[in-house]
């Protein structure tokens, strides 16, 4: 009696979500024990505790980029509201990220389950499914990298949105609206990703024959639309624009990126017997050939055979293509595994159906298919567990990166202040200057600048920031950087005047940055304390 209770309470959907839990807390429950990576996390969160812990600037997130500066492309306010929420209630332990970030991959994944039995997948092999997608090794990112959870945070909005707008096409309720707009606006401003969910719009009610009347299309767009505008608004006096012509004029090199990315992620997600923390300068092997070529392969003979509708092989390829597509439209394309958790649902779709065919044609096959499952999902719980190690502190983390990625600048540097923190400053500067010739532009020249002021060659990297001042067309970032490398030069050289000229216009610049706003208050002491003593 009480096994059959148990039994049917695992059937429902909160019995399912209760193993889901278990089974994502006994597998990276361990992560919430680790430190920071040091990669994003420390920009995003220790540089900027002491402004994420007050709630009256939680107005500022929406204003600013996801780093507290206008230096940046990148928009994500509710990452950052994230981030602020849990140190205003729980401080700044790297534990409570951790723990935060099971929470929202268990959340995605959950939701990506309800939408797909909203449109009426089946159920039971879903559950099977998705566990399966819990072990798998290529999300684990999502969990033991805490900037990983913008992904899983915007798959969880996505999904909830698309519930409720099928509710509301369904039931015409006026909740449904509004949670389905609530939902749209929270994934607007996690990422710009939701602009890709137009044309999947379109795709939803097509492919699952849905009839959307002409009143509830005017109901949608009567909220959406000023929620759109305001984003602009928003997003417009928070971060540069993002220059189109790049785009156009460097088409082959982005084209390149979305097949040679695609094929990646394919070939990692089928045989993740290695998943890299990163890779740069994606070289594209005979045996991700062969694997892709054997998916395209499996597609078309279930579009021929019709093994499942075909209009739910359009959707699944379109979910996962333009999905995905965002992510390789970057100056510098890097893979990182965990921005597949959105466009992995176009892949539960595909292999739900497939399996629905296969067991109910042939039911025999059950027990060789639960064979198989278990035989995967075993084999993904161990290289998962494995593979979260590899996030376990930032030593560990950049000298994994370093073997994925030797050439990749960013793990340079990654890999430099790893140095610098244990005491080895001559393999930090060596680090620094190769990271420096690898990249474009001026990236890392205020690194430089720091290594010439430690060795006491402050005349030399005065010159290089007011040369970088005396050039109009410099980024926002590099007139900070330049201001406040002078205000540490000068107040090196004892000129408190010209220190606090130029730590107060790089305050001016980023009023957020921690670092500058304690020196301009020492400095401002300082000036107090002379003018006192005069």
């Amino acid at each position: 009696m009480f096994l059959s209770k148990i039994k049917n309470f695992i059937t429902t959907n909160a019995g399912f979500l209760l193993l889901l839990s278990i089974t994502v807390f006994l597998l990276y429950g361990k992560s919430i024990n680790f430190d920071f990576t040091y990669h994003d996390d420390d920009i995003l969160i220790i540089n900027n505790t002491k402004f994420l812990s007050e709630a009256k600037n939680i107005p500022h997130l929406f204003f600013t980029s996801c780093y507290l500066s206008n230096n940046s492309f990148y928009y994500r306010p509710v990452l950052n509201l994230s981030f602020a929420a849990e140190t205003i209630f729980f401080g700044s332990s790297p534990k409570i990220y951790h723990f935060t970030n099971i929470i929202f991959f268990i959340l995605a994944l959950y939701s990506s389950y309800l939408l797909l039995v909203k449109l009426k997948f089946d159920k039971n092999i879903l559950k099977f499914i998705f566990l399966l997608m819990a072990a798998h090794p290529i999300f684990v990112s999502c969990i033991a990298w805490i900037p990983g959870r913008n992904d899983t945070l915007l798959t969880a909005f996505i999904c909830l949105a698309f519930i409720n707008f099928l509710s509301f096409i369904e039931q015409n309720k006026t909740k449904y609206l509004l949670l389905h707009c609530l939902f749209f606006t929270l994934a607007l401003f996690t990422k710009e990703t939701m602009f890709m969910l137009v044309p999947i719009y379109i795709f939803l009610i097509c492919c699952f024959n849905y009839k959307i009347s002409k009143q509830q299309i005017l109901k949608n767009l009567m909220i959406l639309i000023p929620v759109i505008i305001i984003y602009f608004i928003f997003r417009n006096s928070a971060v540069a624009p993002i220059d189109s012509k790049e785009y156009f004029l460097n088409y082959k090199k982005y084209a390149f990126n979305t097949i040679s990315g695609t094929m990646t992620y394919i070939d990692k997600f089928i045989m993740p017997d290695y998943i890299p923390l990163m890779l740069h300068n994606i070289k594209i092997g005979i045996s991700i050939v062969i694997m892709n070529a054997a998916v395209l392969f499996l597609l078309v003979f279930m579009y021929v055979k019709k093994i499942t509708g075909k209009k739910n092989i359009l959707f699944a390829a379109a979910w996962f293509i333009l999905l995905l597509l965002p992510t390789f439209l970057q100056k510098e394309y890097i893979f990182l595994p965990h921005r597949l958790i959105l466009s992995s649902l176009g892949v539960a779709v595909i292999i739900t159906s497939l399996v629905h065919y296969v067991i109910t044609r042939y039911p025999v096959s059950k027990k060789y298919l639960i064979a198989l499952y278990l035989m995967f999902f075993s084999m993904f719980l161990y290289l998962s567990y494995i593979q979260t190690d590899k996030y376990k502190k930032a030593d560990v983390y950049w000298s994994t990166a370093y073997i994925d990625a030797p050439d990749y600048h960013l793990v340079l540097n990654g890999l430099a202040k790893v140095y610098l923190s244990a005491g080895d400053y001559e393999q930090y500067k060596n680090f620094i200057y190769e990271a420096y010739r690898l990249s474009y532009g001026d990236r890392y020249i205020f690194d430089i600048t720091s290594i010439l002021i430690h060795e006491g060659n402050t005349d030399e990297a005065e010159k290089i920031c007011l040369n970088i001042l005396s050039d109009s067309r410099n980024k926002p970032f590099l007139k900070f950087g330049s201001m406040s490398t002078l205000g540490e030069i000068y107040l090196k050289k004892n000129n408190i005047k010209k220190a606090y000229f130029y730590t107060k216009e790089a305050f001016k610049i980023n009023p957020y940055d921690s670092d500058v706003s304690e020196k301009l208050e020492q400095i401002k002491t300082m000036l107090k304390n002379r003018h006192n003593a005069v």
